[in-house]
């Protein structure tokens, strides 16, 4: 870490280093002269919360003390023991060395349940030394006023990397944001958390200036931001996404901020959440478009498109070649680039570029995080039922009261709910196992129709890992985005929705037509069974669906018994060729309130259960006393369900699985 102004933390260096960090922040501000120097920059981005390796979380504790397999991956410990090395590695040969990230650092985990009451991605980051960060979509989840509950504890328990948030707005006429606006500071050099621009000075003498932003599709997949905005800000809502419109906004607001950090720095980095969406073909990439519009940039950590390229990828600006550095996603990578620095300028070194692999062949490193302490905080953090948030979950999914042992650090977090003799990692198997949980939660409550999961909101796979246990960390994994629209407590809950025949159908065409390019629109059903034509033109549009030149969708069953635990899809609901056979009363529908959001998307209007249409805050079920059925409870209570653990069914390579897997998705 180095000195940065309005800075409140400086890493863990030796006594010399932080001497010579001290002198660094008080020296004079003219960039570098003479003698050439190096930066090392090491970068990641989108870790979500990602505390310990990447399924089975479970295997990664207690922390090993000896090198692995290489079959663990990921893992704050294990980053730490890296960074440690790299930054022991650059000094030891003269060069300086900053950390940054370039957003998403919450929302993923368990660890979610942290965010607001200790601001736990921040303090984390704060002891791995990280020198800054920019602002993802994730970090919306809950809205603006939560991401201010994160950062006031995070500053409260020792603080937070700088934030650079170079295009962020915040509402002159609604409070909802006040909160966080709080924490912002059009005064770069002041204490406030938040700042359009950064300068951060290394002991060396090294200046690097940063920037760092919201990209258009990342702003438009947060709408819990409002009322904050970005460089969508005053454009009509239908071109909101529109990065040909969206993005002349943008360089307008970089280039000034560019401009002014320029005569003071080395160096200008970046911190981008918009991303490149294909490395191969990167030429409409928005992190490829900006390079290529705003001068005076050198590098561009590159994130929410979870990419991590072995190479930069190298793009002419107005002014110079800049390196667009894919960050990678839940700390599964750590980016390392370099640059000489001298009267000639910054020089990006293309030798010193690498992606190193954080995998168990490191071992994990307690010098700077305490992976128990952080555990302890988390058994202890929010609220359901009037417990801690874990307490309160696991109680509902085992159906008696489950108390933290504060002497066993891990024994809610890692607690047994299942298990698997294979690999759960197929998307669609993941799907479909967990839009069964949502079917099999409704039948105690409201038995419905059919069940329906999005890829999009699907965040790991379930692997066997050394013991095939399935712990409360790793199923809720899978599930671990969202909030309820009501409460504000932690998950997605569920809904029932109905909808005419005609708009299931549209479903099935939309999600065969638009998932392939769209994760939230990749659907898998649970009690429905669809044929696809694939020699037919798709539907793109809604007026497609009156086109009966149109669409793939030739059959669809449900299983009018799903309930008795085998697979027979016996009831034929809508047929192209003899439409008598769908039924005059809509078909209900269970799903998180996230993916009710898209109803319409395909037109359709959700109706309740007295066929008047209704809203998706009004349609979240209930139990019977009367608090939501959340997504990751419906997914851990069906794990917990299985006597012998995850049936063949869900096995994309036995024999048994499901016929799901050769019906859904098609055509892709």
């Amino acid at each position: 870490m180095a000195c940065s102004a309005g800075s409140m933390t400086l890493a863990r260096f030796s006594g010399v280093v932080l001497a010579l960090g001290l002198l660094a922040c008080s020296s004079d501000p003219e960039v570098t002269q003479g003698k050439s120097k190096s930066l090392v920059l090491l970068y990641t981005s989108d870790e979500h919360s990602q505390l310990f390796a990447i399924s089975p979380e479970l295997d990664d504790y207690p922390l090993a003390t000896t090198e692995g397999s290489g079959e663990l991956v990921g893992g704050v410990a294990r980053r730490a023991a890296l960074f440690e090395s790299e930054r022991s590695a650059a000094q030891a040969a003269g060069k300086s060395v900053l950390t940054v990230s370039a957003g998403d650092n919450t929302m993923g985990t368990l660890a979610v349940v942290g965010f607001r009451s200790d601001g736990i991605d921040y303090g984390t980051m704060v002891k791995l030394g990280y020198d800054v960060t920019t602002l993802g979509n994730h970090e919306f989840d809950y809205g603006p006023d939560a991401l201010a509950e994160s950062l006031s504890a995070a500053k409260a328990g020792g603080g937070a990397p700088p934030i650079v948030a170079s295009n962020i707005h915040f509402s002159d006429t609604d409070a909802a944001d006040d909160a966080l606006a709080a924490h912002f500071s059009e005064d770069a050099t002041d204490g406030a958390m938040l700042h359009r621009t950064r300068i951060v000075t290394t002991p060396e003498g090294v200046r690097v200036g940063f920037v760092g932003f919201v990209g258009v599709n990342a702003s438009d997949v947060a709408p819990n931001k409002a009322p904050v905005a970005f460089s969508e800000l005053g454009v009509e809502a239908d071109q909101s996404n529109d990065p040909d419109v969206v993005l002349p906004k943008l360089y307008a607001e970089l280039q000034p901020l560019v401009d002014e950090l320029r005569p003071k720095v080395d160096l200008v980095v970046a911190l981008s959440h918009a991303g490149v969406q294909n490395p191969a073909a990167p030429d409409n990439g928005e992190d490829t478009l900006i390079a290529e519009h705003v001068a005076g940039i050198d590098a561009i950590v590159s994130g929410h498109t979870h990419n991590s390229e072995a190479e930069a990828i190298m793009v002419q600006g107005p002014d110079r070649e800049v390196a667009i550095l894919n960050g990678g996603a839940r700390g599964g990578t750590v980016g390392r680039a370099e640059w000489k620095l001298g009267s000639g300028g910054a020089v990006y070194q293309p030798d010193g570029h690498a992606m190193v692999g954080v995998d168990d062949h490191l071992v994990p490193s307690t010098d700077l995080v305490d992976v128990d302490a952080l555990l302890a905080s988390l058994e202890k953090a929010g609220t359901l039922d009037g417990k801690s948030y874990l307490e309160g979950l696991l109680s509902r999914v085992e159906g008696a009261d489950v108390m933290d042992d504060p002497a066993k650090p891990g024994d809610l977090y890692f607690r047994p709910l299942g298990s698997t003799s294979f690999d759960v990692w197929d998307t669609h198997a993941v799907l479909f196992l967990s839009a069964d949980a949502q079917l099999r939660a409704m039948d105690a409550v409201e038995p419905v129709q059919m069940g329906l999961q999005s890829a999009g909101v699907i965040r790991s796979r379930l692997r066997a890992g050394k013991t095939g246990v399935i712990s409360a960390a790793d199923a809720f994994d899978v599930v671990p985005l969202g909030a309820s629209p009501l409460d504000g407590t932690v998950g997605y809950p569920l809904v029932v929705a109905r909808l005419s025949i005609f708009y299931v159908r549209g479903i099935f065409e939309f999600s065969a037509a638009w998932g392939p390019e769209n994760s939230d629109f990749d659907l898998a059903p649970a009690g429905v069974m669809v044929e696809y034509d694939c020699s037919r033109p798709k539907v793109e549009q809604v007026t497609d669906l009156l086109d009966a030149s149109k669409g793939i969708v030739e059959k669809i069953w449900i299983d009018s018994d799903h309930s008795n635990g085998t697979e027979d899809y016996d009831l034929l609901i809508w047929d192209r060729t003899d439409p008598s056979v769908s039924p005059k009363e809509p078909i209900s529908i269970v799903t998180s309130s996230y993916i009710c959001q898209f109803a319409d998307a395909v037109g359709a209007t959700p109706l309740g259960a007295d066929g008047k249409p209704t809203t998706c805050a009004d349609a979240i079920v209930k139990d019977a006393e009367n608090r939501e059925i959340k997504e990751a409870q419906a997914f851990m209570s069906l794990l917990r369900s299985f006597p012998s653990g995850i049936p063949a069914l869900y096995d994309s390579q036995s024999s048994a699985r499901t016929a799901r897997f050769g019906a859904f998705p098609a055509c892709h």
